[in-house]
């Protein structure tokens, strides 16, 4: 139940950056259409492994052994799309930081690229390393899963620096 919700919170993010590329490219369709089509298909893709199929003849013929070309193709749709978005919206936002008059709303402009870049690298070198180790017994791809790398929670415990009175 957790790795579907994980892959339904993972697209929703995606889904929220592809919004924002698509009013960045004053509504580019092309671009955007194609984003989506790799987050859903990465979506419907990760359920594979996830759903319960039955019977169990049907599941070891349709994925293989261990459904092993299926999660590559996740991944891979997965690391492009990640890849697609970044670039795009740092292209994007390259080329509005141009049309700041302000020194505040460059900066403002440049820490959102800065953002752009560290969350899309972090997200794609994440895909790629589980795309490495699909085929072994390490689970890289499961932890940490990629929604929590996209929209990272607070910590709601304190710091270790902090001492209890």
């Amino acid at each position: 139940m957790s790795d579907m919700l994980a892959i339904f919170i993972t697209m929703l993010v995606r889904s929220a950056y592809t919004f924002r590329v698509w009013q960045l490219s004053s509504h580019n369709k092309t671009l955007s259409g194609t984003i989506m089509l790799l987050i859903v298909s990465a979506f419907g893709l990760g359920f594979f492994p996830v759903a319960p199929l039955r019977p169990k003849d049907v599941l070891q013929v349709t994925l293989g052994h261990h459904g092993t070309f299926l999660r590559l193709l996740q991944l891979s749709t997965t690391a492009v799309g990640d890849i697609l978005i970044t670039c795009s919206l740092v292209y994007y936002l390259r080329a509005d930081n141009h049309q700041a008059y302000f020194p505040r709303t460059r900066s403002l402009i440049d820490r959102l690229v800065a953002y752009c870049v560290v969350t899309g690298l972090a997200t794609s070198i994440l895909s790629i390393a589980s795309i490495a180790t699909v085929g072994s017994d390490l689970r890289f791809g499961v932890a940490p899963p990629l929604s929590e790398v996209l929209m990272p929670q607070p910590s709601r415990q304190p710091p270790k620096s902090w001492k209890a009175s």
